[in-house]
């Protein structure tokens, strides 16, 4: 028995998928062709990203409030903090993703600096996201996100949750800024396991579909 089945949002990551933007376009074009209620989000380092059409969320990988700092950290140019302004204003769907990671974003200070940086862009959507225990430079870098207390009178936790099985905790905040323009919604999330087949996600790895990036080939 063929059945249909609803697909509310896809993700195109990497990688970088705006080496390649003509491919990338149509490909959102395809999936808004086919049901234009699907939330399409971009996960780029921003380099290239005003040439990203139709995406509903831009979500730039930025993991520190310095440059000097993010280029430690991808050892190559990203989009910068004049360009982020630029492409907010254009297009008013950017998100920035931040990994919490020892030695650059760590602190409760170090977070509250960062929401008064994406506030000071006019973005009020910001993600912090906990890194997976899965190599070398993980384990040397892991941060307890959930041990930092950063609720304050300007930063107000708003909603809690988790998936079952805790294979992640997620929390929600609003930052109220002191110079910034914007008031931001933060989104927490902190990865409690990462080989755990979910099988509501699906992801295409190049060469084949599967239930979660580290699960089972889809068979067709």
């Amino acid at each position: 028995m063929e059945k249909n089945i609803y697909i509310h949002r896809v993700s195109f990551t990497g990688g970088e998928p705006t080496l390649n933007t003509d491919l990338l376009n149509k490909c959102i074009h395809f999936v808004k062709s086919k049901s234009s209620y699907t939330f399409v989000s971009v996960n780029t380092n921003g380099l290239n990203a005003h040439d990203v059409e139709d995406a509903d969320s831009l979500s730039l990988s930025k993991h520190h409030y310095l440059e000097k700092k993010i280029f430690e950290i991808f050892g190559c140019k990203t989009i910068n903090s004049t360009n982020i302004k630029r492409l907010q204003k254009d297009k008013g769907n950017v998100h920035l993703s931040c990994n919490i990671i020892k030695g650059y974003i760590d602190t409760k200070q170090k977070i509250l600096n960062y929401l008064e940086y994406a506030s000071s862009l006019g973005v009020y959507d910001v993600g912090f996201v906990g890194i997976m225990n899965v190599n070398e430079y993980a384990t040397k870098h892991l941060i307890d996100f959930g041990g930092i207390n950063i609720e304050s009178s300007i930063l107000i936790r708003n909603k809690d949750w988790h998936v079952k099985g805790n294979i992640c905790k997620c929390s929600n905040y609003l930052y109220m800024p002191k110079e910034g323009t914007k008031v931001v919604h933060i989104y927490y999330r902190h990865r409690c396991k990462h080989n755990i087949d979910m099988k509501s996600n699906i992801v295409f790895d190049g060469e084949d579909l599967r239930h979660n990036f580290n699960g089972p080939i889809i068979k067709i």
